[in-house]
């Protein structure tokens, strides 16, 4: 990820969308994680778009 403000590219791709829902259900867990910068820094972005906070971060049930 390093170099690139997404998945794939500069822009926002499905790719980001399917990563994006695996990675909100482990953050969702409550486990201790490794520190991943890089990541860290892709997932804010994502959390910035609110089609993605609506659709994907939604409740575990």
């Amino acid at each position: 990820m390093e170099g690139r403000r997404f998945v794939a590219a500069d822009s926002l791709t499905m790719g980001d969308i399917a990563v994006g829902a695996t990675c909100y259900r482990y953050h969702a867990l409550d486990i201790e994680r490794p520190v991943l910068p890089n990541i860290a820094a892709w997932y804010e972005r994502l959390q910035e778009r609110a089609h993605f906070r609506t659709h994907v971060m939604i409740p575990l049930s």
